[in-house]
């Protein structure tokens, strides 16, 4: 079996209280399904791509729901959270699963402190993250 993962991580604003990461696993005929029908999704309402803060501010490929003459002032968050919902449920009909960890900022700066080669390998991977987008 062959599988597929995407994993992203993140921290606080300021990088004091904790550093998350999060994936998502699945088979490559899980990924297949999933992919097709999320683009088709997007492809109905004219979005390119899914953003959540571009959700929740209607800015970007959501700033479309703010036109008030397509979506008035009371639909504007309907149609988008139409669409949220949409996407959210090709995510969980896909059997494609997720996990997350958040670490304290406290314990994962002594990790790498006191770890043979953490500071180096877990800067490595920042790096090749940030290389790779």
């Amino acid at each position: 079996m062959r599988l597929r993962v995407y994993i992203d991580d993140s921290a606080d604003q300021r990088q004091e209280k904790v550093v998350v990461a999060g994936a998502f696993v699945g088979t490559t005929k899980q990924w297949s399904g999933l992919k097709l029908q999320w683009q088709r999704r997007l492809k109905r309402d004219g979005l390119h791509y899914f953003r959540s803060t571009e959700y929740y501010s209607l800015r970007g490929e959501f700033a479309r729901y703010r036109d008030t003459v397509r979506y008035p002032k009371s639909t504007e968050s309907q149609a988008a959270t139409a669409l949220r919902d949409d996407l959210d449920s090709i995510i969980k009909n896909s059997a494609v699963m997720g996990i997350a960890v958040a670490i304290p900022m406290k314990l994962y700066n002594h990790i790498r402190e006191t770890e043979f080669g953490a500071k180096e390998s877990l800067a490595r991977m920042l790096l090749y993250r940030c290389s790779s987008r």
